[in-house]
């Protein structure tokens, strides 16, 4: 049964010193992508301080992408969250629609203040949070007074600002309150805005304590008298951050250093911000914030149906608790009302009176008027609504969470690192899979955190993940290109040795993985030349000038033998062996190219001779002897060195006609087989000479002498001469 084989998925074209260090560039890319983050938290801890030299780079983006990638998730975990308050807690709104119903202008006369307290602690309220400040009095003395009577009231909780610039408590409803400003920190807490570089509010400010004093915020006393506490056991118990900061404030004109030590909430947004600021028809409410109701009846029917969330009401029918008039206690189902027992009957306190459900109200403005937007990740919100949300983060401890610079530093360095660890691994196809997963399962893992209040970044560990995937695989690929082009150049390289080296192409060597031992019959014409008197010039020499002399030698006869198709196969001191018959360019006749490339030698020799005796360094005559033949051609040797060779009867005829060349007059001998297949090549000048005896011949041998011009310009014979002519040395030219 044939197995079944199955691609790989492991790349192997990554040594392990390369996987290390792609583990290294992308632990430096991590920490890279990790700076912006340490750099983000530092500024936005410091912005409370607005240092304008400081920008936050990429939190405040990454934070309000999340929020518009997991609003929809988000808003399910905050209704809950609201939803767990909604008995505790109402929304008084003064806004566009009440306005335009009551034919009033912001600012409200004052006067109107004590109405819509007196409906609220009428309808049950215990505490009235009424987020306005008053800057100065009024023109209308009897509406001073009675706000200030409201002011006093112990229901009531009013804010007052703190300037962290100058460590400065200002309340700026003290000419309006009696007592002295210790006893109204008991009844009132600060405001301040803290929003990010990029104009957003994300954190709510709970406490601010400066030289030993603690300013607890207005939100915090809101909840304290919810869950009726104090606003120190409150804020004890919330997953709270801090941060000490160092102020300068001035003192007799001179700048003072003071520590602050700070207390904050992120708050926990979701999408219900309004949409539509200017408003004017009750089928528009729903649109303002979470949970307000929307009629369900004609126009003359002052029943609603409360949202899901929260209990949000406009102003104008906040200012009455009449059942008949649209009051609050007119609102079924709701918050405001009696108490009701177990069988749906109304609760009665000890004086016999349906006892009151008792619940906190905060009041604040959301017309356009009031100048009260802030820009937070959910849109345009009122502060009154930035409120509500840090009221429910309070009374439900789920203010979101900041992680550990820790964890992060080691999630983005992980992320970064699985990028270089699935390049350097698998193929790209497979990698660019299993890192879109890695992708995806980084974004399943942020939306969870981010649903569960975790403010974990986003950006930058895909961010270093893509980047590290890119960086490895770019660097791989030059690397790998600087390694090709290294590799072809020992390529070029070998094969510019092998063309030294072997006497046919190297191709024929890498179809056959190498040199094959053994031998093909084949018709070849076989060159031997020699030097006369070798043995005497080397005499005089030493041996290295004698191989610079045989160097310098074969320099010449080398171009000669390549330009007619002959192949080299050997030197045997100063004897050369070549073959022709295996090259292109000896190729039809390789016996008239032997001999045009016998006759070049000899002709470029003779005139290089007399250069050389000028110079004082003589050069024996040579002798070439030419044989054509059947051979065996092919590879001799063992595993440890191999080379051609060209065995057999016509390459010992060809070396023993080399021989002869002196004895017979001749530089050029050639065989009458060589004969028979030059002939027919006019530029093949030849002559007969005679038969001769040759060591190891049962028969004698006729020779020939290939013809060498003196006067020739090209190596072209242009003519031959039959057995017994005489010699044609002023015929057509050799050259």
């Amino acid at each position: 049964m044939k197995r079944l084989r199955l691609p790989s998925l492991v790349r192997t074209d990554y040594t392990r010193s390369e996987r290390l260090w792609a583990l290294g560039v992308c632990l430096l890319v991590g920490l890279l992508f990790f700076v912006p983050y340490a750099y983000d938290r530092n500024s936005l801890r410091l912005s409370l301080d607005q240092d304008e030299n400081r920008r936050a780079l990429l939190m405040p983006f990454d934070q309000s992408l999340q929020f518009q990638l997991f609003k929809k998730d988000l808003e399910r975990r905050v209704t809950a969250d609201l939803a767990r308050v909604r008995d505790k807690l109402v929304v008084v709104a003064i806004d566009e629609f009440s306005l335009e119903a009551l034919d009033w202008t912001w600012p409200i006369n004052r006067a109107h203040y004590h109405e819509l307290v007196a409906s609220l602690v009428e309808s049950g309220a215990t505490t009235v949070g009424l987020d306005i400040l008053f800057f100065n009095r009024s023109d209308f003395p009897e509406s001073d007074r009675l706000l200030k009577q409201v002011l006093s009231q112990k229901e009531v909780v009013v804010p007052y600002v703190i300037d962290l610039g100058s460590t400065k408590v200002e309340m700026l409803h003290d000419s309006l309150m009696t007592g002295t400003l210790k006893e109204n920190l008991q009844k009132t807490g600060f405001t301040q805005e803290w929003s990010d570089y990029d104009g957003v509010m994300r954190r709510a400010l709970l406490s601010v304590t400066i030289e030993g004093t603690t300013y607890y915020a207005w939100d915090i006393e809101i909840s304290a008298r919810i869950l009726g506490k104090s606003p120190a056991e409150v804020l004890a118990s919330l997953s709270r951050e801090h941060e000490t900061l160092e102020l300068t404030r001035s003192v007799d004109g001179r700048p003072e250093k003071v520590k602050a030590q700070i207390a904050y909430g992120r708050i926990q947004f979701a999408s219900y911000a309004r949409k539509d600021q200017s408003l004017s028809s009750q089928e528009q409410l729903e649109e303002l914030m979470p949970g307000f109701y929307r009629t369900e009846a004609n126009e003359s029917d002052s029943n609603f149906t409360l949202d899901k969330i929260l209990l949000y009401i406009p102003l104008v029918y906040a200012l009455s608790s009449d059942t008949q008039a649209g009051g609050l206690r007119g609102i079924p189902g709701g918050l405001i009302g009696p108490e009701m027992g177990p069988d749906g009957k109304p609760v009665l306190d000890s004086t016999g009176q349906p006892r009151k459900r008792p619940f906190a109200a905060i009041v604040g403005v959301t017309t356009t008027a009031g100048y009260d937007l802030k820009r937070t990740p959910a849109g345009p919100m009122s502060g009154l609504e930035i409120h509500a949300y840090t009221i429910a983060g309070i009374l439900n401890n789920s203010f979101r969470r900041e992680p550990s610079v820790g964890w992060v530093l080691a999630f983005i360095l992980a992320c970064s690192l699985l990028a270089g660890f699935l390049i350097s691994t698998f193929s790209f196809r497979n990698a660019s899979l299993l890192l879109a997963a890695s992708f995806g399962l980084t974004f399943l893992l942020n939306r969870a955190l981010y649903i569960n209040s975790i403010d974990w970044p986003l950006i930058l560990p895909l961010g270093a993940m893509a980047t590290s995937f890119l960086a490895v695989n770019i660097a791989h690929v030059v690397t790998r290109n600087r390694r090709i082009a290294q590799r072809d150049e020992v390529i070029r390289n070998v094969q510019g040795i092998l063309k030294q080296l072997t006497p046919v192409d190297y191709d024929d060597l890498l179809a056959n993985n190498g040199l094959v031992l053994g031998g093909t019959a084949t018709e070849l014409t076989v060159l031997f030349s020699d030097l006369r008197g070798y043995t005497s010039m080397a005499e005089k020499l030493t041996s290295v000038e004698v191989i610079d002399r045989l160097n310098e030698y074969f320099a010449l006869l080398g171009p000669l033998l390549e330009r007619f198709g002959g192949a080299v196969f050997d030197y045997q001191g100063d004897a050369l062996m070549a073959v022709f018959g295996l090259k292109p360019k000896s190729q039809p006749n390789h016996a008239a190219a032997s001999c045009k490339a016998a006759a070049a030698i000899i002709y470029e020799l003779e005139k290089q001779r007399k250069e050389w005796l000028r110079q004082g360094r003589p050069m024996p005559e040579t002798g070439i002897g030419i044989c054509t033949g059947m051979v065996a051609f092919g590879g001799l040797g063992t595993s440890q060195h191999r080379q051609y060779v060209a065995i057999g009867d016509p390459t010992n005829t060809a070396s023993r006609m080399q021989g002869k060349s002196k004895e017979l007059d001749s530089p050029v001998l050639i065989t009458e087989s060589t004969y028979e297949m030059a002939k027919s090549d006019p530029d093949v000048v030849m002559e007969y000479l005679e038969e001769i005896e040759l060591k190891g011949k049962r028969e004698p041998l006729k020779v020939y002498g290939v013809l060498v011009d003196p006067t020739a310009s090209k190596l072209n014979l242009v003519s031959q001469v039959a057995p017994g002519t005489a010699p044609l040395h002023e015929q057509s030219p050799l050259l």
